[in-house]
């Protein structure tokens, strides 16, 4: 039982950074076009610019998932 916890502790540490990697690119494209399209709704009414930003904070979260 001891390998096994072993084992499970390596490939625990080597799979996060791994997968922590595939996250950060798949993210990739909804942080574009936040970034992108912030700019537009920042300098605007304070109502305007919190309704961009969550607009735009869920057209990332769909181009990411």
């Amino acid at each position: 039982m001891k390998s096994f916890d072993f084992v499970q502790n390596l490939l625990t540490t080597l799979v996060i950074p791994m997968l922590a990697i595939v996250v950060g690119i798949a993210a990739t494209p909804g942080v574009w076009i936040f970034l992108e399209f912030h700019p537009l709704v920042a300098e605007q009414d304070y109502w305007i610019e919190i309704l961009g930003t969550g607009i735009l904070l869920g057209f990332g979260v769909m181009i990411w998932g």
